[in-house]
């Protein structure tokens, strides 16, 4: 299943997949950190958690490492439900924060739809995210990844 990418604003996108699994097998694939790290970051990576509190008020830092290559992520949860998670997302080391809202929809036949909406600091870091192609293949090999890992859970 592909990606399905969409402009709500010049600072705002919306990406959503269709999983063939419950909403609750996907949300637990956001919040425990086993799981997460599971399907996170390019093919071969590994994530080292510094800190992943996935509750309303919590937090996280994790880096991603690839060979000799590091990236480090961090945000703070400023809602976490049963069927949507908000929370600030920041590549370490470069300007600009985004509002994540991610949302775990249930579709018939026990399948889900996981929206994610991201809504930038400002608008050129929502083109420059638009100019970078990487980014869209990264986050369709990452899902890929998580459609893996639910299809071995569920």
């Amino acid at each position: 299943m592909s990606v399905t990418h969409r402009h709500l604003s010049r600072q705002t996108t919306e990406h959503s997949r269709e999983f063939d699994a419950p909403p609750a097998l996907l949300r637990r694939a956001h919040v425990e950190p086993d799981l997460f790290g599971r399907w996170t970051g390019p093919e071969g990576s590994t994530v080292e958690f510094e800190r992943f509190d996935a509750v309303t008020g919590g937090a996280f830092r994790y880096t991603v490492r690839v060979g000799e290559g590091a990236w480090h992520f961090l945000g703070s949860y400023h809602l976490v439900t049963e069927d949507r998670i908000v929370h600030t997302w920041q590549f370490e080391g470069e300007p600009g924060v985004s509002l994540e809202d991610v949302r775990f929809e249930a579709l018939p036949g026990g399948r889900s739809r996981l929206v994610i909406t991201s809504t930038h600091a400002d608008a050129s870091m929502a083109q420059e995210l638009e100019e970078n192609r990487m980014a869209d293949e990264s986050l369709a090999s990452n899902l890929e990844r998580l459609a893996a890992l639910l299809g071995s859970l569920g």
